[in-house]
């Protein structure tokens, strides 16, 4: 129970990456599961190699009933529940790093946390009952608390509380763990039998008393640990390296054209119905008089466009944003009556998203369909947006930020001087602002102006002369560009006017000649905050004289056309061609782990054995280690796959050794050398001395040589990663009797009898 505790206190730091609480309880069953079936398959005793295909047929049936029963046909899983269980297995850990945070809790995204949190309470239990590790038992448990951390990394969360809990209870299963080890070394329940020693009344007498001792000690550290830990914040998760930021997205969206260049012909074409929109808020839904499209922040001097990255959204969005008088919320339900955008209107910061699936871009509050797909059709969703109460907002300044949304590439020089006449204007940042949308405003609007929003087009607008009568695009453009000159960052948003005297029971229909932009200055305290440098009721009085196009509108224009369509060929060999990819990399990354996943468990084999050897040469009185000794050249001829009956004494084995083949013919000299002093270390009336200690290991380690010497290099590696020989082989006999062997006194009755149905001593060891 304690290796389960301590997977699932691990577990918890998971916490920050969904909403609510939905995701506990499979989370909390899949441990429970896996710790239940791994101490199943070590009651049943189940040989070693079968561990892992049991573990993973139940991993996969749990996960199949468990997250996707629901696609089930009467209890009986048919092709989309297998489909479902098999991506879930192989991609969910894609998923987990390309959705924003925190995320709902959907089958799709819990296939990691349960899998991985079933799979280490499985290990952990196996660890605690098959082998004589200590601290060794608490790696499953680590490996939980890193990949949570991991996948958690996003969100900035200190993970204090899962850390110290996981702490607590690593140290109480190392004090009991401990205890075993000591109890069990060297001699194993067979021993203790033949010499009349109860050793289950010994263990629990040493159990209670390191508990008694251990438990403060443990508790202290965990104190210190926690405190030191909230008094100096070295790894408060605000620095954690996040692997999203190494992961391609697979929302990519590329519609081969800014939004802010549809401005002009939507202006100009018939209208064309797009949106029904109610507004619900706190306040008068009449204060929200927009819906925003697009947040375009990257500026190269000819285009406006959207630098972020998109990601599979929930129904709890991101935001980080403090506002420093508080934010109303509003609620939207908008109808899409067209599938002719990816782009779905929202309002405010967005906080929350029910209805329909999407990816936001986090930076600018972005939504677009998940799918990717423009001609989707229509869809109805209601998207929850924070909308800054601007009280005060006349003292705040610009806001820290990316310097991506100050650039101004290769900025002529008359951007300066505007910059300078807008800084004349005003002392503090607002007043600068607002007199930089009046002086824009003032100027003539004309939906029919020539497009590009590029330093030429913006020129055409602000040169004192002769003014080239806009429209929003250059408005909020020259707007933009003139803010990032003085200091502020700014970008460019693209979206509809909500026109309240059009509304019909609180809905207003919007239209494509409803298309505004307008500019974004993003202010400490308050976010992104809208200013408006557009008049569209001061149209112009008279027909503007025809011009010559000018060269740099060509550029604008052409930059932004939209992409034709590819033909249907053409579609579905980039969607196979992609699919390919994803399973492609999947299958690479899979068989990597696996890979690198069964070199760290060699690893960890040979580890574990070389110091079960230290141990037993080193540890015990001469006569325990040369019982050692025996069993560790027991344990050497069974690596090399020649057979030592538990019911031989060491004279027999040798016996057998010397008439044999291979490996053990060959190290048959060696093992009855051997045998003859075990024998009488264990049975002779004199003790043995250290000299006839280490000149049993001397035969011991003759026996590893001379028994790998007569089988090959792929046998001698397979040997040495072999771990059945760390548990040792058992014994389904009756008990060996409680008597001491003949001509033993007293003390020596202690000593490890490593003979007949004895030799299941070298679990001990």
């Amino acid at each position: 129970m304690l290796a389960v505790g301590a997977v699932l206190a691990a577990a918890s730091a998971l916490a920050p990456f969904f909403t609510g609480r939905g995701w506990v309880l499979p989370v909390a069953l899949a441990g429970l599961a896996g710790g239940l079936l791994g101490w199943l398959v070590t009651w049943r005793r189940l040989p070693g190699w079968s561990l892992a295909p049991v573990g993973l047929v139940v991993l996969v049936v749990g996960q199949l009933y468990g997250l996707h029963a629901a696609q089930t046909r009467y209890g009986l899983p048919g092709a989309p529940a297998l489909r479902a269980t098999v991506d879930g297995l192989l991609s969910g850990w894609a998923r987990m790093l390309t959705v924003t945070l925190p995320a709902d809790a959907s089958p799709d995204l819990l296939a990691l946390p349960v899998g991985l949190v079933a799979a280490a309470a499985y290990g952990a239990v196996l660890l605690a009952l098959r082998t004589r590790l200590v601290v060794g038992v608490v790696l499953p448990a680590l490996v939980v608390l890193v990949a949570c951390l991991a996948l958690t990394a996003g969100r900035d969360a200190w993970a204090l509380v899962p850390t110290v809990a996981l702490l607590a209870t690593a140290l109480l299963l190392v004090l009991v763990r401990a205890n075993r080890a000591s109890t069990d070394d060297g001699a194993s329940l067979a021993d203790a039998r033949a010499v009349g020693v109860d050793l289950a009344a010994q263990r629990r007498h040493s159990t209670a008393g390191r508990v008694l001792i251990g438990l403060p000690g443990a508790a202290a550290v965990v104190a210190l640990a926690g405190l030191g830990a909230s008094a100096l914040p070295v790894a408060d998760g605000s620095s954690r390296a996040d692997p999203r930021a190494v992961y391609a997205p697979p929302v990519q969206v590329d519609q081969g054209l800014s939004p802010l260049v549809q401005v002009r012909p939507q202006l100009t074409d018939p209208p064309v119905p797009l949106y029904r929109v109610r507004v619900r808020s706190e306040g008068d839904p009449a204060a929200v008089d927009r819906v925003r499209l697009a947040a375009l922040d990257r500026f190269d001097g000819a285009l406006w466009t959207q630098g972020g990255r998109f990601v599979l959204a929930g129904s709890a969005l991101p935001h980080t944003t403090t506002y420093a008088s508080g934010a109303g919320t509003v609620r939207a339900d908008v109808e899409v009556l067209t599938g002719g955008s990816l782009f779905l209107p929202v309002v405010g910061e967005p906080v929350g998203l029910t209805g329909t699936a999407a990816a936001l871009d986090a930076a600018s509050g972005t939504l677009v369909r998940a799918d990717t797909d423009a001609g989707s059709g229509a869809t109805s969703y209601t998207v929850t947006g924070l909308v800054a109460d601007l009280d005060g907002v006349q003292d705040a300044g610009p806001a820290p930020g990316d310097p991506g949304l100050l650039a101004l590439p290769d900025a002529p020089a008359w951007v300066a001087e505007q910059a300078d006449d807008a800084r004349a204007a005003g002392a503090t940042p607002w007043a600068q602002l607002d007199a930089l949308a009046a002086t824009l405003r003032a100027r003539s609007y004309d939906p029919e102006g020539l497009p590009g929003h590029s330093y030429g087009a913006l020129e055409r607008l602000l040169r004192a002369e002769d003014p080239v009568p806009g429209y929003a695009e250059q408005h909020a453009s020259a707007f933009a560009v003139v803010a990032r000159a003085l200091g502020y960052p700014a970008r460019v948003a693209v979206g509809y006017r909500l026109d309240p005297a059009r509304a019909v029971d609180g809905v207003v229909d919007v239209a494509s000649s409803d298309v505004h932009a307008w500019p974004e200055v993003l202010l400490d305290g308050y976010g992104w905050v809208a200013f408006e440098p557009t008049d569209v009721t001061n149209t112009v009085d008279a027909p503007r004289p025809d011009e010559p196009e000018v060269p740099q509108v060509a550029p604008d224009d052409a930059v932004a056309q939209p992409t034709q369509a590819d033909d249907a060929a053409d579609n579905s060999a980039s969607e196979v061609g992609g699919v390919l990819a994803r399973v492609v990399r999947t299958g690479v990354l899979v068989v990597v782990g696996v890979v690198l996943g069964l070199l760290l468990l060699a690893a960890g084999v040979v580890a574990a054995k070389a110091a079960r050897r230290s141990r037993r040469r080193t540890r015990g009185t001469p006569a325990r280690r040369v019982a050692a000794a025996w069993r560790e050249a027991c344990d050497v001829l069974r690596e090399q796959g020649v057979p030592v009956a538990l019911a031989r004494t060491p004279l027999e084995v040798a016996r057998t050794a010397r008439v044999g083949t291979g490996p053990a013919s060959a190290a048959g000299d060696a093992v009855a050398e051997l045998a003859t002093l075990v024998t009488a270390a264990v049975c002779g009336p004199a003790e043995p001395t250290d000299a006839t200690a280490r000149r049993a290991w001397a035969h011991a380690a003759e026996v590893r040589r001379r028994a790998a010497s007569r089988v090959p290099l792929p046998r001698r590696v397979l040997a040495a990663v072999d771990p059945r020989t760390l548990r040792g082989p058992r014994t389904r006999g009756a008990p060996a009797p409680e008597v001491a062997p003949p001509g033993r006194d007293a003390p020596r009755a202690e000593a490890p009898v490593p003979v007949g149905a004895q030799d299941g001593a070298g679990r001990a060891g």
